[in-house]
């Protein structure tokens, strides 16, 4: 709601008759005082109507303005107000809020004229917040207003704000609270036709009555009768030149759609010449392709004869070929059986394999040892049994070789501590470039040790064994590196065992032996 006034019924005068060249500013000065101060508190026009709802300073004030006027017709406000005897009043705020509230529910609830929201933007009604001398000015459509009664005493201008403001449909309003009544204008007269349509429903759900502004506004002498015709005539003058200007576009556009029609047709009979041409050009390759298609049907039919005979032969074949399958079955279920037998058996030795792969997939250089196990995995099987029987033989001297490990590794650590080289158990002196080769090796390479025993020739039973008999990767791999130089005896060389660190792509090692041990030979055997 774009603005709503609260107007003293008894101050307000209704006055018509007013001339088409009469607007707010001349109202103003009609009613200026002697003293220069406009006599108008508020004030709403309806231009239609040729009326003005005027609001004075004082009931005084009304009363003088209803004794002079001489060349107006003027009616004091009470009297034009429609009086409902059946309209109850009901008492208190509470009856305030709610009146307000189903007046607000009614109007939510009435249905929507087909184009509202378009006649909405042409409505003609204006407002001025604040004219001259501060005097609030509303302009109204007065075929889109109605006369609501019957609303509480208490109402004012805010209440009726907080409630009707929602309204969609409402567009200004003026409110009466003496007289418990309200003036509303709608966005258009559809609104307004559409409320007053609906009388009967709005006093039964909000106890309301309504009028149409128009019957009770308008002035009653032939005089203004005969301006608000002519004003009536000069809009139907208006409405028919308008319409005049609509069919001459209207012409123009069927003119100009005429030209494109033409432009169309030309361009369609252009195009249905050319369509005819390419369609006997199709005919003509058509033929061609039936006769082409004649030829290829009777090699079809000399083929199908041929593929018949090759369809006998194939189901001969099938035959065969089914008795063989047949067969094939029941060989497979024997096989089958006999895989049962070997699974059943091979249990255990699964079990051995599946604690090998989980221990080997800790890193990249196991995973790729275990592939190359699983090729050898039948052989390996062979000599797993055979291992077992080796260490329950040698279950026995497992004693005696963690004392002799103990002493080894007391010499070991009294060798790397002698620069002149190590003592073999018999007695002669072992080559201290190989030694310290070892001793190398043994500090720099740990889990790729075995790796390293394989590749120098040692079998992965070699390597279980000194795993077994070993507490950690750097014992294992000084005794893996004893192991292979014990039996390769003179093959055993320095050389073999850089190429061996260079094949597992351990540089790092091979760089440092060279740059550490610069002096010895590399063909130096390890077993001198």
């Amino acid at each position: 709601m774009e603005a709503e006034l609260e107007m003293e019924a008894d101050a307000c005068v209704v006055v018509s008759g007013l001339p088409d060249g009469v607007n707010s500013w001349a109202l103003r000065e009609h009613f200026r005082t002697g003293n220069g101060d406009s006599g108008i508190k508020q004030l709403v026009t309806f231009p239609k109507l040729g009326t003005a709802l005027v609001e004075v300073l004082t009931p005084e004030d009304a009363a003088d303005v209803l004794a002079n006027g001489a060349h107006v017709q003027v009616r004091a406000l009470r009297s034009v107000i429609p009086k409902h005897e059946d309209v109850t009043i009901q008492p208190g705020l509470t009856g305030v809020w709610t009146v307000i509230g189903d007046l607000w529910t009614f109007l939510e609830s009435l249905p929507r004229p087909r184009d509202h929201v378009e006649q909405k933007l042409e409505s003609g009604a204006s407002w001025e917040s604040m004219g001259i001398d501060d005097v609030a000015d509303l302009g109204m459509d007065a075929d889109a207003c109605v006369v609501v009664s019957g609303l509480p005493g208490y109402v004012n201008n805010y209440m009726f704000h907080i409630w009707i403001s929602q309204a969609e449909c409402i567009r200004q309003a003026a409110v009466f609270p003496a007289t418990g009544t309200a003036l509303m204008e709608f966005f258009t007269p559809e609104w307004a036709d559409n409320f007053l349509a609906h009388q009967n429903r709005l006093f039964e759900e909000t106890g309301l009555r309504a009028k149409n502004l128009t019957h009770l506004f308008s002035p009653n002498d032939n005089a203004t009768t005969s301006q608000r015709q002519l004003s009536q005539l000069k809009q139907q003058l208006e409405s028919a030149k308008q319409n005049l200007r609509n069919k001459e576009q209207q012409l123009q556009s069927m003119l100009t759609e005429n030209e494109r029609l033409k432009t169309v047709h030309l361009r369609e009979k252009t195009h249905l010449k050319n369509e005819l041409t390419r369609e006997k050009q199709a005919k003509g390759c058509a033929l061609n392709q039936c006769q082409r298609l004649e030829q290829g049907n009777m090699h079809l039919t000399s083929q199908i004869e041929d593929d018949k005979k090759e369809i006998e032969r194939l189901k001969k074949r099938i035959a065969s070929a089914s008795n063989e399958i047949s067969r094939s079955r029941e060989m497979l279920t024997s096989n089958e059986q006999q895989l049962q037998r070997v699974t059943t058996e091979n249990e255990g030795l699964m079990t051995t394999l599946r604690r090998e792969e989980e221990a080997k997939r800790s890193s990249f250089a196991l995973r790729r040892k275990l592939e190359e196990e699983n090729v050898h995995l039948n052989n390996q099987a062979e000599a797993y049994k055979r291992e077992n029987k080796r260490l329950k033989t040698q279950a026995e001297a497992d004693k005696t070789e963690k004392e002799r490990l103990k002493e080894q590794i007391s010499i070991l650590y009294e060798m790397s501590r002698d620069p002149r080289g190590v003592v073999n158990r018999d007695g002669t002196e072992e080559d201290t470039d190989a030694r310290r080769h070892f001793h190398f090796i043994k500090e720099n390479v740990t889990a790729e040790w075995k790796d390293l025993a394989v590749k120098l020739g040692l079998s992965w039973a070699d390597v279980t064994n000194i795993e077994g008999r070993n507490r950690d990767d750097k014992s294992r791999c000084w005794d893996a590196l004893q192991e292979w130089r014990k039996r390769k005896g003179e093959e055993a060389t320095i050389d073999v065992l850089m190429e061996a660190l260079e094949d597992l792509e351990l540089t790092s090692v091979v760089d440092g032996l060279k740059t550490k041990y610069q002096g010895p030979k590399l063909s130096t055997h390890c077993s001198e």
